[in-house]
């Protein structure tokens, strides 16, 4: 399991990977708020969460909001890779 500041760094990576632009983006940046995400970045963003977790995220049942940071992001993977 990796620490904040490793998944940050690891998140912030994917996603220049997937051309966006995460100049200024922090771990508390809201990702959708500040376009860092598009739809088609969010379906590519739940995969890179869903490789973290190591299982399927079931998207019927998240709530957008708990993941719209990276921060929040990591808390969602940390309570699925724990429970």
């Amino acid at each position: 399991m990796s620490t904040e500041t490793e998944f940050v760094s690891d998140a912030l990576r994917f996603l220049q990977e997937i051309g966006a632009d995460t100049s200024g983006v922090e771990a508390g940046t809201n990702l959708f708020d500040t376009g860092v995400l598009d739809s088609l970045g969010t379906l590519a963003f739940l995969d890179f969460l869903e490789q973290q977790m190591g299982e399927e995220i079931e998207v019927e049942a998240l709530d957008i909001d708990s993941i719209a940071t990276l921060h929040g992001a990591h808390q969602f993977v940390q309570g699925h890779t724990q429970a």
